[in-house]
């Protein structure tokens, strides 16, 4: 699935241009588990270090787009 994302902080866009991100929905599902399982409070997927609990919310919003599609 291919989301578009702009950082902001407080409101001061963070990047010029909106990026394009591939994410497999089921590669983030599996590394997911395995932090939970783990007991991890964070983990890599695609070089980047992703929060556990904030993939909790993450996995949640990608799912419900795409259901939507």
């Amino acid at each position: 699935m291919k989301i578009n994302y702009v950082a902001t902080v407080n409101g001061v866009n963070l990047m010029k241009n909106t990026n394009n991100i591939n994410i497999n929905i089921n590669k983030l599902q599996k590394k997911y588990d395995k932090a939970v399982r783990d007991n991890l409070y964070s983990f890599t997927y695609d070089g980047a270090e992703i929060l556990t609990s904030y993939a909790k919310y993450l996995l949640e919003y990608l799912k419900m787009e795409q259901n939507n599609e």
